[in-house]
């Protein structure tokens, strides 16, 4: 199976920056894919099951990406429910 490369118009790239800068913010009432799911429950990596079994080296990337909110944001499970 061969792969194709995507080619990004300028106006989907922009398209693709805002959803993602727009998904990267906290959690709000109105989700983005839809307006009936509710946010449940957020968890931070150090919370999630299993965090103490990682390896020393992977707990502390977490740890340093901690200290950049952008970063920090990208490594949150949520959980949504209808």
């Amino acid at each position: 199976m061969q792969t194709e490369k995507v080619h990004l118009t300028e106006e989907k790239e922009t398209m693709l920056l805002a959803l993602y800068s727009r998904a990267m913010e906290s959690p709000s009432k109105d989700p983005l894919l839809d307006p009936k799911l509710e946010l449940v429950t957020e968890l931070q990596p150090r919370e999630g099951y299993g965090y103490d079994r990682l390896p020393g080296s992977l707990r502390a990337l977490l740890r340093v990406m901690g200290l950049f909110p952008s970063l920090r944001k990208l490594n949150r499970l949520l959980r949504y429910q209808f």
